[in-house]
């Protein structure tokens, strides 16, 4: 993650298993980024643009990009951390009253959560993270009660390419790594009780 020297774009750098991977987070600008990783490792970034403080994250489809603080001169100095319900925390500076501040956001990017903060209520099978990707990605399932779960991958024609997890699994979110891909268009496909959701996956050279 960096900022770009020749228009200071938020940029997000990534080592995929092959290669390093970069993603524009924000064309607008920023300054003194800091980042950190949700437990389902989905990247916060905690950034300075023009005084303001922001935040973005994956939120397992697109980044979002929120503005935390704009009240005065902030962000100049800025931390972030993310606790074990995905909820982020940024402490930072407040150049104009010379204080230390807190912030963090009432809900998580976890969607489908119940009011407790504990298990998911609902079944959800989130897009690959990355995609497109080189061979290697990330998939990430919510379950709202133990179950017997198979997460499959597909080709295009349908044709079963592996099986990347068979078992019971707890309820709340997991999360299986695919790796060793060709180049092409991939389907993978969750079976969990009686929910079924299939989404796509596009592996690049």
């Amino acid at each position: 993650m960096h900022s770009d020297s020749t228009g200071n774009f938020i940029t997000y750098t990534y080592w995929d298993g092959s290669d390093w991977q970069s993603e524009l987070i924000d064309e607008n600008g920023g300054n003194h980024s800091a980042l950190a990783l949700s437990p389902m490792e989905r990247p916060h970034i905690s950034y300075e643009y023009f005084d303001t403080l922001k935040c973005a994250f994956y939120d397992g489809s697109q980044w979002v990009i929120e503005t935390v603080d704009d009240s005065s001169s902030v962000g100049f100095y800025n931390s972030i951390g993310v606790d074990s319900t995905s909820i982020p925390y940024l402490a930072y500076y407040d150049s104009n009253w010379q204080d230390l501040k807190y912030a963090r956001r009432l809900s998580s990017d976890v969607e489908d959560d119940d009011d407790t903060g504990n298990n998911p209520v609902t079944y959800k099978l989130y897009p690959a993270y990355p995609n497109p990707s080189k061979g290697r990605a990330t998939i990430s399932v919510s379950l709202p009660v133990a179950s017997d779960v198979e997460l499959s991958e597909y080709d295009i024609k349908g044709r079963k390419v592996d099986t990347v997890a068979a078992a019971y699994y707890s309820a709340g979110e997991h999360e299986a790594e695919v790796s060793g891909l060709t180049a092409g268009i991939y389907l993978y496909r969750l079976e969990a009780d009686n929910f079924t959701d299939t989404k796509k996956l596009v592996v690049v050279e």
